[in-house]
């Protein structure tokens, strides 16, 4: 994008998420998917207010961890965007800049 850049902070901590949380987005996915299932099966034995809570928290997880991966994955582009590398948010980096592997060798 040009000389463009993104602030300083914007950059660290979108790095930062990027680089760091993708796995807790999907734990909670997964507790989420685990959650509704057993609230399905709940629901369908003489448990079904039980049931019927599973059921809405597993949602709510699943939800949750979808949204944190869109906020990650959106990030994650527009970093890219302005040639951050997010293992390293304070260097610019694009394919341009870097070497291919056959002439290194």
């Amino acid at each position: 994008m040009g000389d463009q850049q993104l602030p300083r902070p914007e950059r660290r901590a979108l790095g930062a998420f990027v680089r760091r949380f993708p796995q807790v987005h999907l734990g909670i996915g997964l507790l989420g998917n685990a959650l509704f299932v057993t609230g399905t099966v709940l629901f369908m034995t003489k448990h079904q207010d039980a049931g019927m809570w599973f059921f809405l928290t597993g949602s709510s997880g699943m939800f949750l961890g979808a949204l944190g991966e869109l906020v990650r994955k959106l990030g994650k582009h527009r970093l890219a965007r302005y040639d951050v590398d997010p293992a390293r948010p304070d260097h610019r980096w694009s394919d341009s800049s870097r070497q291919p592997e056959s002439a290194t060798s």
